[in-house]
């Protein structure tokens, strides 16, 4: 199928592209399904959305990441077709029944969410088929080498320290009190933390009341190399993509988890 181009001007984070409701009859096609779009030379992966107003029939709506990719300008005539779903989908809905996952179908989800292949839905069911169905212990180391393997690391050495607590806890800050103390007793504690999710303010929220907490890799090195220690948002740093995209996603959940009870 051949359709015309119609910038959205919208930056989703994610590949997305709107069809009309008679284009995507056509297709085959339904929201949250895949499509192929190419043009020039060039190949996207989309998620669709669907619409009766907002795109006319042989048009297709195209979001900010879409039109990067493509180097897309309105009226620009691209080609479509129907794109598989991501394999990680089945993992996901093998952990909703119960089953256990295996490292490879572990480490295919992390990358399909560090790479925006999934919708925010999907996200959603991932976080959601997590507190369903508890990891058991090889899960979960496979679940956290997955976020650092696919995500940038640093290196402070061998004498190394860290704390980590469930978070949620409104006044809980361990953090702010432990990373002083290790670190003036000698041990190294470079300490990445969240803003908000779940509380009204994150350790990062806290500690920027201080100082501030968005740095690149290299000034938190000089900063851990002076003073054995920082506090600072890991959502600056590119540490843990997949972290930082489920932490998103989870904060919503949470707000319906308390919405229900």
């Amino acid at each position: 199928m051949n359709l015309k181009t119609k910038i959205q001007h919208i930056d989703a984070v994610k590949p997305i592209i709107v069809l009309n409701l008679e284009d995507a009859k056509e297709l085959g096609v339904h929201p949250s399904d895949r499509v192929k779009i190419s043009s020039n030379g060039k190949t996207a992966i989309a998620i669709v959305n669907t619409t009766t107003k907002s795109v006319n029939e042989g048009e297709i709506g195209v979001f900010d990441e879409v039109e990067r990719e493509l180097s897309l300008k309105d009226g620009d005539v691209v080609s479509l077709q129907i794109a598989n779903r991501p394999k990680s989908l089945m993992f996901i809905r093998k952990k909703m029944d119960g089953l256990k996952l295996n490292d490879t179908e572990i480490r295919t989800i992390v990358q399909d969410i560090v790479d925006d292949n999934l919708s925010d839905i999907e996200t959603a069911a991932f976080v959601v088929s997590s507190y369903m169905r508890p990891y058991e212990m090889d899960e979960t180391v496979s679940l956290a080498n997955a976020m650092v393997d696919t995500g940038e690391t640093l290196d402070f050495g061998d004498n190394v320290v860290d704390k980590h607590c469930i978070g949620g806890v409104a006044g809980n800050r361990t953090t702010m009190l432990l990373v002083p103390i290790l670190a003036a007793a000698g041990l190294t504690m470079p300490k990445t933390s969240s803003r908000a999710i779940t509380s009204a303010s994150g350790t990062a929220d806290t500690m920027e009341v201080l100082s501030d907490v968005s740095f690149k890799p290299d000034e938190i090195k000089e900063i851990v190399n002076k003073t054995g220690g920082c506090i600072v948002w890991s959502g600056a740093l590119n540490l843990a993509p997949a972290d930082d995209k489920i932490i998103k996603v989870r904060s919503r959940c949470c707000h319906i988890k308390c919405f229900i009870y």
